[in-house]
C-alpha cells in the first residue's frame, strides 16, 4: 500500500505539470494561427490546428485519468483489502475464465475496477511517457493479475468496459473539416481577426456612423459591387479616423494669454544692482511716455553717447560710480 500511495502522489502532481505546459503551448499556438488567419495564410493554419486540437483532446484525457488517480489514492486501503483477500484471488480467476459461476458484475469494486481498466487502457495510447504511469501499471497488474491487465488494455474485459469518452480521445485519427472549421473561427472571434463569418461581425462593433446605400450607387446606379466595397471601406476608415480626432482632449494648463517665450532678468552687477527687463511698448505709446505728440525726448549726454557707440563707459562716469559707491 505504501509504494501504491508514494507512485500515486508523484504521478498526480505529474499529470496536473503537463496538463499546464499543454494549455500554455496551446495558447502560444492558438495566437499563432490568429496571426495566419489575419495574413490571410488560411492553408497553413488550417494544417496547424490540428497541433491545437490534438493538444486539447490531450489534456481533457490526462484530466480523466488524473480523476481516476485521484479515486485509486482515497481507496488505496480498500484496494488492498480486497486485492490481497478472497475477493482479490476470486477476481484474478475470473479473469482467468475459472471462475464462471460468479453473477458478480464487477470484479472487486464497481468504481475501483473501472479506475483500473481506464488506466491499463490509457498507459500504452498516453499521449506522453509517464515513468510513474508505467509503475501503476505494474501495481495494478500484481492486484488484478496479469490476465486482467491484457483483457483491460484491449478493453475485452466481460462486465468492465472502459469510458467512451476516455476511448475517443485515445483513438488515433485526424480530425473532420467541420471541427477545423469551427476552431479556426473560434480562435478568429477570440482575437478579434476577420476571417469567414467574423468578418461582418467586426464591422458591426465600433463607433461607426450609418451610411446610406446611395451614397454608393454611382452614376446613375451603375459601377459594380467592388467598387462600393471599396467606397465604404474607405469611408468607414475615415468615418473612424474622425471619431479619435474627436475624442482627443487639448493639453491640460494652457493659457493662450500668456506669451511662450519668457526672458530671465540678468543677474546683478556694481553699476546695475536692481537689473529689470524692459520690454519696448508700442510706436503709439512711445508717444504719451514724452508728454504728447509734439513734445521731443531729451537728447542723451556725451558720455551716454560714448558708452552707447562703444559699450564701455568713460573714465568720468566710472569716477562717479565709484564716488557714489563710497558714500
Amino acid at each position: 500500500q505504501a509504494k501504491l500511495t508514494s507512485t500515486l502522489h508523484l504521478l498526480i502532481p505529474r499529470l496536473r505539470l503537463l496538463q499546464k505546459k499543454s494549455t500554455a503551448s496551446s495558447v502560444v499556438q492558438r495566437r499563432e494561427l490568429a496571426q495566419l488567419l489575419e495574413n490571410q495564410r488560411d492553408a497553413s493554419a488550417r494544417i496547424r490546428v490540428e497541433n491545437v486540437i490534438a493538444t486539447d483532446i490531450a489534456v481533457e484525457v490526462m484530466e480523466m485519468v488524473e480523476l481516476y488517480c485521484e479515486l485509486l489514492l482515497a481507496r488505496a486501503g480498500v484496494l488492498d483489502g480486497l486485492a490481497f483477500g478472497e475477493s482479490g484471488a476470486r477476481a484474478r480467476a475470473r479473469s482467468l475464465g475459472e471462475d464462471a459461476t460468479g453473477d458478480e458484475a464487477y470484479y472487486l469494486d464497481a468504481a475501483l475496477d473501472e479506475a483500473a481498466t481506464a488506466i491499463l487502457y490509457a498507459w500504452s495510447r498516453f499521449p506522453t511517457e509517464v515513468r510513474e504511469l508505467t509503475l501503476l501499471r505494474s501495481l495494478l497488474a500484481d492486484r488484478y493479475g496479469k490476465d486482467f491487465m491484457n483483457l483491460a488494455s484491449e478493453n475485452k474485459l466481460a462486465g468492465v468496459k472502459v469510458p467512451e469518452r476516455l476511448v475517443k480521445g485515445l483513438r488515433v485519427r485526424p480530425p473532420s473539416a467541420e471541427l477545423v472549421e469551427s476552431y479556426l473561427k473560434e480562435i478568429a472571434r477570440a482575437y478579434k481577426v476577420p476571417w469567414g463569418e467574423t468578418e461582418g461581425e467586426s464591422q458591426v462593433e465600433g463607433d461607426i456612423p450609418d451610411v446610406d446605400a446611395g451614397d454608393f450607387a454611382g452614376d446613375g446606379g451603375e459601377g459594380g459591387d467592388l467598387d462600393d466595397q471599396v467606397r465604404v471601406g474607405e469611408v468607414v476608415r475615415r468615418a473612424s479616423e474622425t471619431a479619435e480626432l474627436t475624442r482627443a482632449t487639448p493639453p491640460r494648463g494652457f493659457n493662450p494669454q500668456s506669451s511662450p517665450v519668457s526672458v530671465a532678468p540678468p543677474g546683478p552687477r556694481s553699476d546695475n544692482p536692481n537689473p529689470r527687463v524692459k520690454v519696448p511698448d508700442d510706436k503709439d505709446g512711445d508717444s504719451s511716455s514724452g508728454g504728447g505728440p509734439g513734445v521731443s525726448s531729451p537728447s542723451p549726454s556725451p558720455s551716454a553717447q560714448r558708452r552707447d557707440k562703444s559699450g564701455i563707459p568713460d573714465v568720468d562716469e566710472l569716477s562717479r560710480r565709484f564716488a557714489a559707491l563710497k558714500r
